[in-house]
């Protein structure tokens, strides 16, 4: 199925940078500082167009990645400095040659810049790639296959210095999403683990993993005990995977879409249904299942 796309306003995370807010919403790039608005840049469809995802700094560019726009309409890797200056497109995504449509986020270890694409790649089931920040020596690590392989990833890769880590949000044996991690020359690829569907393990991930040092942590959007979603937990060799919540769509939510965050105590997150108001809600839970908590239920207004 087709990616939803979220209506004008609703298609990026924020960033921070040192006291400045980045962020990319429709075609634009902003700032605010101290509370002024500043707009530092317009995408058109050469540079790039719905920025996807959130912005990475290096602490001299803010680097980022748009889902459509540029030479093939396919989407396009980016750099800008916080002011507004030296934008520069430093990759057009072609379809099957280098992918297309990254619905994720950039991360770097230092050198490289990772990131992956829902489509494209030899079967257009989607890739993942690493590119120097000036833009060369693009590589594609691994082109997902489908079927048992996994296929459309969706989200950010998680580095833990040796592997990246990631999900697709269909393929795998049971159509319903996978867990991977790849070495980060592109070697080493492994499933390690197979969403089952509608029973407890979840399906379609569209989030991204956070990782406290043993476990990653995600959330699936659909499956679980009944249907919803669910969160989880799994350790990097793909062994001790734990549901850790299943959502039921009424008061604790449903459908989690985005990632959690980590205070060292709680897992943080929020669901794109249920609640009280069925428009949603933000939640805490302990990494050990425990301690499930609404925090809040959007209304709508």
């Amino acid at each position: 199925p087709e990616p939803k796309i979220p209506p004008q306003g609703m298609v990026a995370r924020e960033g921070t940078v040192r006291d400045t807010l980045f962020f990319c919403i429709h075609f634009y790039c902003f700032s605010l500082t101290h509370g002024q608005f500043v707009k530092i840049f317009d995408f058109d469809s050469i540079s790039g167009s719905n920025p996807w995802g959130s912005l990475l700094s290096d602490g001299t560019y803010l680097y980022g990645m748009t889902q459509k726009g540029g030479s093939s309409d396919s989407g396009t890797i980016f750099k800008i400095k916080p002011d507004g200056a030296g934008f520069s497109k430093l990759l057009d995504f072609n379809g099957t040659l280098n992918g297309s449509w990254p619905y994720g986020s950039l991360i770097s270890d230092g050198t490289y810049l990772y990131g992956m694409t829902f489509y494209g790649g030899a079967s257009n089931r989607g890739t993942i790639f690493r590119i120097l920040p000036d833009g060369t020596s693009h590589a594609i690590l691994h082109e997902f296959g489908g079927g048992v392989d996994g296929e459309s990833p969706y989200g950010d890769l998680i580095y833990d210095g040796t592997y990246l880590y990631g999900m697709t949000s269909l393929g795998g044996t049971n159509n319903s999403g996978t867990i991977f991690k790849i070495k980060a020359d592109g070697s080493g690829y492994l499933k390690l683990f197979d969403f089952i569907g509608s029973i407890a393990y979840g399906s379609s991930p569209y989030g991204s993993f956070i990782y406290d040092g043993t476990y990653l942590y995600g959330t699936t959007q659909y499956g679980g005990a009944t249907g919803r979603g669910t969160i989880f937990k799994i350790k990097t060799d793909g062994s001790g995977f734990t549901d850790l919540f299943n959502f039921d769509g009424a008061a604790n939510g449903g459908n989690p879409e985005g990632s959690l965050i980590f205070d060292g105590t709680f897992l943080y997150g929020t669901t794109e249904g249920g609640g009280t108001y069925n428009r949603g809600i933000v939640f805490k839970i302990k990494t050990d299942g425990s301690s499930f908590t609404d925090l809040y239920d959007f209304g709508g207004a």
